[in-house]
């Protein structure tokens, strides 16, 4: 943020940061750091956090941009939004094995987290989420009552599954996806080639044109 300071973008600044070796460094230290705290710490300040960061994007969006279409909250970017919602959705099923108490507020903040996961419209992110919490219901089940673990992964996938079927066309248009994803393809079989011209900064969603 300090290098690449933005403040057109949004509240946290520009999310196209430069995705360099730097970049990558700095993430392994900090995963070391985080490393010694306790796992059940890093996921309720985690949770927290991108909770807080989801509610405050409801009205932030809607006063900066007067929509919720493809809502990018505070990162004024959806893709990256998706990312950080899906990552709280995860978290919270684990939160809901460590905290039976708080199970009702649990379940209303995953709903919220879900409604904006949608909003996004990233379809990547959307899979993504539901392979994962299928994959990680099957192994709670050898840890909590498999009758919880697999009612509670069955609500989760039809209810993600429902609101894609009914959700923008964007999610389900296969034509729309096809170009999408050929994009992506093309944009990163470049990126692959230029990347050893400035492997230290590297270039970055920020320098598309580059």
């Amino acid at each position: 943020s300090l290098i690449n300071p933005h403040l057109g973008y949004g509240l946290l600044g520009a999310p196209y940061v430069r995705l360099g070796s730097l970049g990558i460094i700095a993430c392994v230290f900090m995963a070391l750091i985080i490393n010694k705290l306790r796992t059940k710490d890093l996921i309720i300040f985690l949770y927290g956090w991108i909770l807080a960061i989801a509610v405050i994007s409801i009205p932030y969006s809607w006063f900066k941009f007067h929509t919720f279409i493809r809502i990018g909250g505070v990162f004024a970017q959806a893709d990256v939004f998706a990312c950080f919602l899906g990552c709280a959705l995860i978290l919270g099923l684990g939160l809901w094995t460590l905290y039976p108490k708080y199970r009702q507020w649990l379940m209303l903040a995953q709903l919220i987290l879900l409604i904006l996961l949608i909003l996004t419209q990233t379809r990547a992110v959307l899979f993504l989420v539901i392979v994962l919490t299928i994959l990680l219901a099957a192994q709670l089940t050898g840890k909590v009552n498999i009758n919880k673990g697999v009612v509670i992964a069955g609500l989760v996938i039809i209810l993600i599954t429902s609101l894609i079927l009914v959700g923008p066309s964007r999610l389900t248009n296969y034509s729309y996806a096809k170009d999408s994803v050929s994009y992506r393809l093309n944009l990163q079989s470049f990126a692959l080639k230029q990347s050893y011209k400035r492997p230290i900064m590297g270039y970055g969603l920020g320098n598309l044109a580059d």
